[in-house]
C-alpha cells in the first residue's frame, strides 16, 4: 500500500497572540547555532512546543543562517512519510533524471531514498538547522534508526531540532553523554511568574495582587495552555480571586483539549489504568501493581514517561510520580464517569492496606478515608498521632483527618485527641483549644483528686498543661508563659524530651524578648539537649532556628547565618519546601541573610516562606522573616510582596507585631526618603507630630528598643538633633548593658549621620570607625547599606591612613563597605588598597615602649604614665612618638589595636 505523502509547511505559523519569551528560548539566542548536533523538545500538549521552534526558527533566520521548518501531521505516522518529508525539504540530487524514481515515487527501495538524502545533506555548502515538529505523530519504529543515521552520518554542521509530545526512540542517554543531545523538557518550557505577569498584563496582574498570582503559578504548575485559558476567565471575571479558586482540570475548555490532545492515542487500557490511579496523590510501580492489581502497571507508566504524559518525577531516583496536578482534577472528573464507585473504592481500599504496610501513613489514611473505610483510618490515627503534629508537622492534615472521624461518630484515642489539641494550637486555632482540651482533663481525673491518680494519669495531666504554656506563647502573653514554663521545668526531670524541649523553648522566647541572653541561652541548652532524645526531624528544626533568636537579638548575625542555612538546609532535606517549619526556619534565616548583605538569598527564602508565613510559627519567628521583607522593599532584590499584603501577614499575629511592623515601616520609609510618609505611619502609633513619646511598659523590651530606634530615626529626619542625640545616649547605655552589638552599630552610625549633618568630619569618622569594627566580626553588612551616602561622604573626606583599622577582618570588612558605597570616578574607588593597613611590624619596640603599651591598653594618659614611670610628659611624648613609628600608626587606639593583633601585648 502506497504511503501518505507528508504535508510540508516551509514556515512555521503565525500567532495571533504576543509570543512570551521563557529563559529558554534566551538560552538558545545566545548561540548562532543549536548548542548540540540534535536538540529534543519533548513536552506534553499546550507547553507551547511549535511557540519554541518558532521562536527558534526566527532567531537562526535573522542569524544568516539556512534554517529548514517541516511539519507532521496526524495521517503521518510511517518512517516512509518521515523520509518523504525529509525528501521535501532535501531533494535527491538528480532525481528528475532518474526514472526508475519518478516511476516507483515513494516505492522506491528505503535504504537507496535514505542513501541519496544523506548525499544532498552532505552537499550542502553552509551550516544547516532542520526543525521538524509534530514528530510523535510517527508510529513507526524504525523512524529512530533514521534520526541515529542522521546524527552519525551527516556533517558536523548539520543540525536537527526534533519536537513531539514523547522521547525519541533512540539510545538517549549514550548521546548525552557524547555531547551529542540537548533535551528541553515541560520544565524549561513552563511559564514562570514573569512570563505569567506579562500574559495577563500589568492591570490585571497588579488587581490579583502577589499572593493570587503565586496561587496561579501553584494551580497550573506553569502549564502555558492553562495558564492562557485562566487569563481569558480572569478577564472577564467580576471576582478574579474567586475564579482562581474555582479553576481546575474538570474547566470544559481544559478537559475538551486533554480529551482531544492527551488521551485520544492512549490505548483503551493505558487511559484505564489512568483512570484508576488517579486518587494517588504519589504512586510508584509497586503501588499501582497492588492497589489496581494490573501487572502491567510497570509497563503503562513507562509507556507514559516516553510520551511525556504530565507525569513528574518526586524522587531523585525516579521511581515515585505524580501526576500535574490539574490533569489529575481531570482525571478524577472522568473516572466517576469511567469506573464503578465500587471499583474505586476497591483501588483506594488497596492503596491504603500497601501504604500502611510501607510506612506511608498519611497516604494510608487519606485513601482509607475515601474509600469510607474509616476503622482503618482510625486505627492508623490512633497509633501514631504524634508522627503528624509532632514529628512531621502535618498539622492540617491531621486535623482534617480527626474532624472527619469526629463527624463520622467515630471514637479515637486519649493520645490522638491530646495530639489533635496540639494541632489546634499549631493552626491558631486558639479558641477550641479550651473547648477540646477539658474533656481529656476530666477523662484523666474521672471524679478523682491529682493525688489519687497513677503516674500515667498524673503525666498526662502534665502534657495538658504544656498546651496550656504553649497556647499562651502563641497568644504573647509572655509572662505567663514564663512562669508556668519554668515550674513546670522544676517539676518534670523525667518528662518526655520532646514535651521539655517545647516548654524550655517557650521560656527561651520570652527571655529573648525581654533582653536576658543569658537565660535565653539556658532555655535553649535544655530545649537542645531534650530535643536529641526525642529524635524528632521537626523538633530538631524548631529549636535549632530558636537558638539563633538570642544571636539575631544581639546582633552576632554571621554566627546566626551560618547556623540558619544549615538548619534550613536540613529541614528542606527531611520535611520538605511544603512544610510549615520550613517556612519558619527560612523567615528567620531570611533576617540573618540580609542583615549580612545577603539579599538574593534572603529573597529566595522569603518566597520560599510566605506562602504558609500566616499559618505557622509564633511572633517572634514570624516578626523576623517581616523585618527582612522590609529591609528588601523599594530594592532591587524586594520580593513580590506588597506593603498591604506583608500588614495583611501581619494581622495573622498578636496586636505587638503590628506595632513593630509600623516601626519596620517608618524606618525603611525614612532610608528611602521618604518622610511624610514615614509620618503617616507614624500617626498610625497615635502621633499627630512625628514624635512617638515613651514606649509603653506593657511592651516587652525587644518592642521598647525598637520603638526609640525608631524614634531616633525620626528626630534626625526632623532635624531635632539634641533630641536624638539624648535618645542615642540613654539607649546605648542600654544596649552595652544587654549586650545588643547590633543595635551599638545602628546607633553609632545615627552618630556619624549627626556629626554629619553638623559638619563636624573628625568625629563623624570616628563614629564610622567605631561602628566598622563592631560590624566587621559580625559582618553586620545592613547599616552601611542602606546609609551608603552619608557613608561616602565621610570616607571622601578622610584619608586612607587614618582610618586605623588593624585587624585583618576589619579591613576586609571596611573594603566591602566601600566597594558597595553608591559612587563612582572617586578617588576612594581607586585607592582601596590604601584601606588595608600593613600589620608588618618595622622595628621591635624596646621593654620600655612595651611597658608603655600595656599602660596605654589599660587607658592611662600622658600625665599618668609620667607619673607611673617617673619621666616627664615630654619624654613620654617622645617615646610614643617612636613606638608609634615602630608600629606604623598615628594614634593611641590604632597602637593598642594593632599591639594585639601583632600579640605584643602578652611580652
Amino acid at each position: 500500500m502506497k504511503a501518505t505523502p507528508p504535508t510540508v509547511h516551509a514556515r512555521p505559523p503565525g500567532f495571533s497572540f504576543p509570543v512570551l519569551r521563557r529563559e529558554i528560548m534566551d538560552e538558545f539566542a545566545r548561540q548562532e547555532l543549536p548548542p548540540t548536533k540534535l536538540t529534543q523538545v519533548a513536552a506534553p500538549p499546550g507547553y507551547g512546543k511549535t511557540i519554541f521552534l518558532t521562536a527558534l526558527y526566527r532567531h537562526y533566520q535573522d542569524g544568516g543562517k539556512n534554517v529548514l521548518w517541516a511539519t507532521l501531521e496526524e495521517r503521518n505516522t510511517t518512517v516512509e512519510a518521515f523520509v518523504g518529508l525529509l525528501e521535501s525539504v532535501f531533494p535527491p540530487r538528480g532525481a528528475a533524471g532518474e526514472p526508475t524514481r519518478v516511476v516507483q515515487g515513494n516505492e522506491f527501495p528505503l535504504a537507496h531514498r535514505i542513501a541519496d538524502l544523506l548525499d544532498s545533506i552532505r552537499a550542502l555548502q553552509q551550516p544547516t538547522v532542520l526543525i521538524v515538529d509534530n514528530l510523535s505523530f510517527l508510529q513507526d519504529p524504525a523512524v529512530g534508526e533514521v534520526i541515529q543515521t542522521l546524527v552519525d552520518q551527516t556533517p558536523r554542521d548539520f543540525y536537527l531540532v526534533l519536537a513531539g509530545t514523547r522521547d525519541l526512540d533512540l539510545d538517549l542517554t549514550r548521546l548525552e553523554i557524547a555531547g551529542l543531545l540537548t533535551r528541553v523538557g515541560y520544565a524549561q518550557l513552563a511559564f514562570k511568574l514573569p512570563q505569567i505577569q506579562q500574559a495577563f498584563g500589568e492591570a490585571l496582574s497588579s488587581s490579583l495582587g502577589s499572593v493570587t498570582m503565586h496561587r496561579i503559578i501553584k494551580r497550573t504548575e506553569g502549564w502555558p495552555a492553562a495558564v492562557r485559558l485562566m487569563q481569558i476567565l480572569l478577564s472577564n471575571s467580576d471576582n478574579p480571586a474567586a475564579t482562581v479558586e474555582e479553576f481546575s482540570g474538570s474547566d470544559k475548555d481544559l478537559a475538551e483539549m486533554l480529551n482531544r490532545g492527551a488521551l485520544a492515542h492512549f490505548p483503551a487500557e493505558v487511559r484505564n489504568f489512568l483512570f484508576e490511579i488517579a486518587p494517588l496523590r504519589q504512586f510508584s510501580v509497586a503501588l499501582c501493581r497492588s492497589a489496581t492489581g494490573n501487572e502491567q502497571a510497570g509497563v503503562h507508566i513507562d509507556y507514559l514517561l516516553e510520551n511525556h504524559f504530565f507525569i513528574l518525577p518526586v524522587d531523585r531516583n525516579r521511581k515515585w510520580y505524580r501526576l500535574h496536578g490539574m490533569l489529575r482534577q481531570f482525571l478524577l472528573a472522568e473516572a466517576e464517569e469511567q469506573v464503578t464507585s465500587e471499583r474505586r473504592r476497591e483501588v483506594l481500599s488497596a492503596a491504603a492496606g500497601w501504604c500502611d504496610a510501607n510506612d506511608l501513613w498519611a497516604d494510608a489514611i487519606d485513601y482509607a478515608l475515601l474509600a469510607a473505610d474509616r476503622e482503618r483510618a482510625a486505627a492508623i490515627v490512633d497509633r501514631v498521632p504524634a508522627r503528624f503534629v509532632r514529628d512531621a508537622g502535618d498539622v492540617k492534615a491531621f486535623t482534617h483527618w480527626v474532624e472527619l472521624l469526629e463527624e463520622a461518630q467515630v471514637q479515637l484515642s486519649w493520645d490522638a485527641r491530646y495530639w489533635y489539641v496540639w494541632a489546634l494550637v499549631f493552626c491558631r486555632r486558639y479558641d477550641q483549644v479550651p473547648r477540646k482540651a477539658e474533656p481529656l482533663r476530666e477523662e484523666v481525673l474521672a471524679g478523682r483528686t491529682e493525688n489519687q491518680l497513677e503516674r500515667v494519669d498524673r503525666e498526662r495531666l502534665q502534657r495538658l498543661d504544656i498546651i496550656r504554656i504553649s497556647a499562651d506563647i502563641y497568644l504573647d502573653r509572655l509572662e505567663a508563659a514564663y512562669v508556668a514554663g519554668a515550674r513546670w521545668l522544676q517539676n518534670a526531670a523525667h518528662a518526655d524530651p520532646f514535651d521539655r524541649a517545647t516548654v524550655a523553648c517557650v521560656c527561651g522566647i520570652r527571655s529573648v524578648c525581654t533582653h536576658d541572653f543569658a537565660q535565653a541561652r539556658k532555655d535553649f541548652a535544655i530545649a537542645h539537649a531534650s530535643i536529641v532524645q526525642a529524635d524528632s526531624d521537626y523538633g530538631s528544626a524548631w529549636v535549632g532556628t530558636l537558638i539563633c533568636t538570642p544571636l539575631l537579638a544581639e546582633g552576632e548575625f554571621a554566627r546566626a547565618y551560618d547556623a540558619l542555612k544549615l538548619c534550613l538546609q536540613r529541614t528542606r532535606k527531611a520535611l520538605g519546601d511544603r512544610a510549615g517549619m520550613t517556612s519558619t526556619v527560612a523567615l528567620v534565616a531570611a533576617k540573618a541573610a540580609v542583615e549580612t548583605g545577603r539579599d538574593l538569598e534572603a529573597r529566595e527564602w522569603l518566597e520560599l516562606a510566605f506562602p504558609m508565613a500566616t499559618s505557622h510559627g509564633v511572633l517572634d519567628t514570624g516578626g523576623h522573616g517581616i523585618d527582612a521583607a522590609l529591609k528588601l522593599w523599594g530594592s532591587p532584590h524586594a520580593t513580590s510582596l506588597t506593603l498591604e499584603e506583608l500588614r495583611a501577614v501581619v494581622t495573622g499575629y498578636p496586636p505587638r507585631l503590628a506595632v513593630m511592623f509600623s516601626c519596620w515601616v517608618i524606618r525603611r520609609l525614612i532610608r528611602l526618603g521618604r518622610l511624610e510618609d514615614a509620618l503617616a505611619e507614624a500617626r498610625k502609633l497615635g502621633t499627630d507630630d512625628g514624635q512617638l513619646g515613651a514606649p509603653s511598659e506593657e511592651h516587652p523590651a525587644v518592642v521598647r528598643s525598637l520603638w526609640v530606634l525608631t524614634q531616633i530615626d525620626l528626630s534626625i529626619a526632623n532635624g531635632q538633633l539634641k533630641r536624638a542625640e539624648a535618645l542615642i545616649e540613654a539607649e546605648s547605655a542600654r544596649a552595652r548593658e544587654d549586650g545588643r552589638h547590633g543595635h551599638l552599630v545602628e546607633l553609632l552610625m545615627s552618630q556619624m549621620t549627626i556629626h554629619v549633618r553638623g559638619h563636624d568630619q573628625d568625629a563623624a569618622t570616628r563614629k564610622l570607625a567605631a561602628a566598622v569594627r563592631l560590624a566587621a566580626k559580625r559582618r553586620y553588612l545592613r547599616p552601611f547599606l542602606e546609609c551608603g551616602e552619608r557613608v561616602a561622604s565621610v570616607v571622601n573626606e578622610t584619608k586612607p591612613k587614618s582610618w586605623g583599622f588593624v585587624l585583618k577582618e576589619e579591613q576586609d570588612f571596611f573594603a566591602e563597605i566601600c566597594r558597595s558605597l553608591p559612587v563612582s570616578g572617586n578617588r576612594i574607588l581607586d585607592r582601596l588598597e590604601e584601606l588595608e593597613v600593613d600589620t608588618s611590624l618595622l622595628e621591635q619596640p624596646t621593654p620600655r615602649e612595651l611597658e608603655m603599651l600595656a599602660l596605654i591598653e589599660a587607658g592611662l594618659s600622658n600625665k599618668q604614665l609620667a607619673d607611673r614611670l617617673e619621666l616627664s610628659v615630654p619624654t613620654v611624648k617622645w617615646h610614643l612618638y617612636n613606638l608609634y613609628q615602630k608600629l606604623g600608626v598615628s594614634s593611641r587606639a590604632a597602637a593598642a589595636a594593632k599591639a594585639k593583633a601583632l600579640h605584643l601585648l602578652s611580652v
